[in-house]
């Protein structure tokens, strides 16, 4: 069974064969046309060198830059691994052209050395490393605001801002600035990285969207429909770092730790900015959200969600909502309901007045109508 994050990164690979194979295929008709070869051979010999191109470069791509051996190749030194990466792209470039006309021609009966280098080379070359130079910079791209957005922003569906219905998750790393003092920005730098590798799997299985980091805090976001999935979310996260606990310890001398806010409201979407442009989500939603997660510092709780939140969802039968009492949150006339959000195998409080058979699957919404108890936070 492929991991969700290997799986997105061979589905990544795959989305690159595609292109370069279909800009290939385009790319060598255009070539042949005008010297009268047959736009057969052009097709081959374009698809030939576009597939070759993509497996070299692309494989490199996905193996050094955010495959397994992503952290051996941050360690070189800058100036070697450019000049590494310039000449292997070279090198592949050289081949692809090379081998993807020898192949053609071989396969077409068409003469002429497959091997020469001369000016119809050279017109297929530059090419083919006008497109790599695209390809290369639009897979930069891509993990930076994700391709969901990035195709969004390609057909300019934010051009104009629109309203949207969404489940907003805030999460926000417990104890960063002592343990930022104990082993510095650097070592600090690799526990985040780290942590959110580790996170990664279950936000791709639970089709979660990252929208930003803000220092040590991740907000992530899901269709309104599909808000079920947030609160699974957390709790797969929360697994995942529980399951890669002694690794953390071991290399760090303690482990990642996060509070949660959770909401559902609408928020606006749209282009923001000029020069530095950004797909911006704004919105008292996303204010509200940040308040909720502030919120777990006043309650025992690391998970806390809205009673808007808790409306919509379908909660799975593990997970269950303790109510709080209601909060004041600023520049808002209304308080904000708020539920702790635990799994079903944990212990919720020491109070007897809130027993864990009132928040079963089949009662969760009944309590947004009943007063919650007070609670007594000492049973944590």
């Amino acid at each position: 069974m492929i991991e969700p994050r290997a799986r997105e990164l061979l589905r990544s690979f795959g989305g690159i064969i595609v292109i370069c194979c279909v800009f290939g295929t385009v790319a060598g008709i255009a070539l042949v046309l005008p010297i009268g070869e047959p736009w057969t051979y052009g097709a081959l010999r374009g698809l030939t060198t576009g597939l070759i191109a993509a497996t070299t470069i692309g494989g490199l791509e996905t193996l050094f830059d955010r495959g397994s051996l992503m952290w051996f190749v941050r360690r070189i030194p800058l100036p070697v691994f450019l000049l590494g990466r310039i000449f292997f792209y070279m090198t592949c470039m050289v081949l692809s052209v090379l081998l993807g006309r020898l192949l053609a021609r071989y396969a077409m009966d068409v003469d002429g050395a497959g091997f020469a280098i001369d000016g119809d080379f050279w017109a297929a070359f530059y090419v083919t490393g006008c497109f790599s130079f695209l390809l290369i910079a639009a897979y930069k791209i891509a993990p930076l605001v994700g391709m969901r957005t990035l195709w969004n922003v390609l057909i300019g569906a934010y051009m104009r801002p629109k309203q949207e219905e969404r489940a907003i998750v805030f999460m926000d790393l417990i104890g960063s600035t002592r343990l930022t003092e104990r082993i510095g920005d650097a070592g600090f730098m690799r526990f985040l990285n780290d942590s959110i590798f580790r996170l990664t799997r279950p936000i791709v299985r639970n089709r979660g969207g990252i929208y930003r980091y803000v220092g040590d805090e991740i907000i992530l976001s899901w269709p309104a429909k599909e808000a079920t999935r947030a609160a699974q979310c957390v709790f797969d996260m929360e697994a995942a770092l529980r399951e890669h606990r002694p690794y953390f310890e071991r290399r760090f001398g303690t482990y990642p730790r996060f509070r949660y806010g959770i909401h559902l409201g609408n928020i606006m979407v749209g282009e923001l900015g000029d020069l530095r442009v950004e797909i911006a989500m704004l919105g008292d939603a996303i204010n509200t959200t940040k308040r909720i997660e502030d919120a777990c510092r006043q309650f025992d709780f690391n998970i806390m969600a809205s009673s808007q939140f808790i409306q919509h969802a379908t909660l799975p039968h593990h997970i269950h909502a303790v109510p709080v009492e209601e909060i004041a949150v600023r520049g808002k006339s209304e308080k904000l309901r708020l539920f702790g959000l635990v799994h079903a195998t944990h212990r919720l409080v020491s109070n007897p007045m809130i027993r864990l058979e009132d928040y079963e699957r089949g009662r969760r919404h009944d309590t947004l109508d009943i007063a919650a108890p007070p609670l007594d936070h000492t049973g944590f």
